[in-house]
């Protein structure tokens, strides 16, 4: 499985540790942070989970996408995805 984030400072392959994350979520100087940059979109990805590496997209391999949308006034939208596998 290959883990992917694009999240602040954590870009490229691998996943930050919930802990450096958390602060983000839960602190106000953290949220402020998230939104200081400009930036108002990350994510999270991981290609052929439950052992589907192997499988060519759309052969079977199974990928899923945490996106996470901002916005200062309204709040947070998480949107996520499953694709690929059976049904």
């Amino acid at each position: 499985m290959e883990k992917w984030a694009h999240f602040r400072g954590f870009d490229g392959p691998g996943w930050p540790s919930p802990s450096q994350l958390e602060h983000y979520f839960l602190t106000p100087s953290g949220r402020r942070q998230a939104f200081e940059i400009g930036n108002d979109c990350w994510g999270l990805s991981a290609t052929g989970v439950h052992g589907t590496e192997h499988l060519p997209l759309g052969k079977g391999r199974i990928d899923l996408r945490l996106t996470i949308l901002g916005n200062s006034d309204h709040g947070v939208l998480l949107y996520y995805l499953k694709g690929g596998g059976s049904y």
